[in-house]
């Protein structure tokens, strides 16, 4: 299931390699052929809070599987434009429809599985570290094929691997336990309306009412900044002034990915080591286990 999230965060990485080739070809200027790396990241906004509330009210299989399958027609619209305008808006729409597969598709795995199971905590963790290495390697397959074809191979790419996503999403059947027992007792759906008020009411009020979700947003924010000046900058000098290749300039993002993979066995010990433990104790006594354990032990490492 988390392979449609994956390909959705690939797609925006795997551009990178095109937007020499773009700006050469429909003779635009470097800031206009990089646009469209922002323009799908923007998708990445409003797409998660209005079909993440979509989902609670008509179920999780009917938005991510129209989503993908548009977010599909879009990514192809995008490799065969015939001018600029055409794959600058098409990776607008994409970024849109895309961002269901993190959101839903994640949720998913937490309806599947109860807090603590084996197999749900080794999905999770899958699904956070393959969100993570798919923007990393997203430039390294991308340049790759963009240097052997041309720039339209890198929507195309992204295109097979989500075509390829939906044959295996396809056959999934509805998981929102609210919605499996509408459907048993034939109640009606909530309004359009309800899912509405309900996408960007819900995310602002947890915004500046619960203490740690501004900050934790504030920082989540910078890290992406500091990603996709990556995207931007390392292009652009490697290939400027080091005269590196396509597939060259690709590789330098091979650190980004072994970084993030030394990572996880070194999350996986504090989990089990620190978090496991307060949650052993809470359920002793009976509260909920603090989540800020984990951090609190993560900062005494960085002291």
């Amino acid at each position: 299931m988390d392979a449609g999230s994956r390909d959705s965060t690939f797609g925006n990485s795997a551009y990178i390699g095109s937007t020499l080739p773009i700006q050469s070809e429909f003779r635009i200027s470097e800031i206009l052929a990089i646009a469209p790396i922002s323009l799908y990241a923007i998708g990445f906004v409003p797409g998660p809070m209005l079909e993440s509330a979509l989902s609670e009210v008509f179920g999780r299989q009917y938005v991510y599987k129209t989503a993908m399958v548009l977010c599909l027609v879009f990514t192809i619209i995008g490799g065969t434009a015939a001018n600029f305008r055409t794959p600058a808006v098409a990776r607008a729409f994409a970024g849109f429809l895309g961002s269901p597969a993190i959101t839903v598709l994640s949720a998913m795995t937490f309806d599947l599985y109860a807090p603590g199971d084996r197999i749900g905590e080794f999905w999770k963790i899958v699904n956070g570290v393959g969100l993570i290495w798919a923007t990393e390697l997203g430039p390294l397959a991308g340049n790759a094929v963009v240097q052997d074809r041309d720039w339209r191979w890198s929507f195309y790419l992204t295109a097979m691997l989500l075509a390829s996503s939906l044959l295996v999403i396809f056959p999934t059947r509805e998981t929102f336990l609210p919605e499996i027992l509408r459907k048993d007792a034939n109640e009606p759906r909530g309004s359009l309306g309800e899912a509405l008020k309900t996408a960007f009411r819900r995310p602002l009020h947890m915004l500046f009412v619960e203490p740690i979700m501004l900050p934790t947003s504030l920082f989540m924010a910078w890290c992406q900044i500091i990603l996709f000046v990556f995207y931007v900058a390392y292009p652009y000098i490697l290939a400027n002034l080091y005269s590196f290749s396509l597939s060259q300039v690709g590789l330098s993002f091979l650190p980004l990915f072994i970084g993030t993979t030394l990572a996880v066995p070194v999350l996986g010990v504090i989990d089990k080591q620190v978090y496991q433990v307060q949650v052993a104790k809470a359920q002793v006594v009976g509260t909920d286990p603090r989540p800020e354990a984990l951090s609190d032990h993560v900062n005494r490492i960085y002291q």
